[in-house]
């Protein structure tokens, strides 16, 4: 899906894209199956990929960087 929306996205100002992203995803996560999708569509699992810090498991790097939702608005 990603694919398909990228290069709209890119058309736009990060402000703009990023709210638009953020609209769909809280859409998506009040519909009954959009956790699940969401979870089983963008999640990667490999083990060469987890870091431990700080006392805590990070299945990949991401988990350690500031991003996307940075205001922590669509985590239950």
């Amino acid at each position: 899906m990603y694919q398909l929306l990228k290069p709209v996205l890119f058309l736009l100002s990060p402000e703009t894209a990023h709210g638009i992203t953020t609209k769909l995803l809280h859409i998506v996560l009040k519909l009954p199956f959009g956790k699940k999708w969401i979870s089983k569509t963008f999640k990667l699992e490999d083990p060469r990929l987890e870091k431990k810090l700080w006392g805590l498991t990070f299945e990949n790097q991401v988990g350690l960087a500031a991003g996307f939702d940075k205001n922590a608005e669509l985590i239950d």
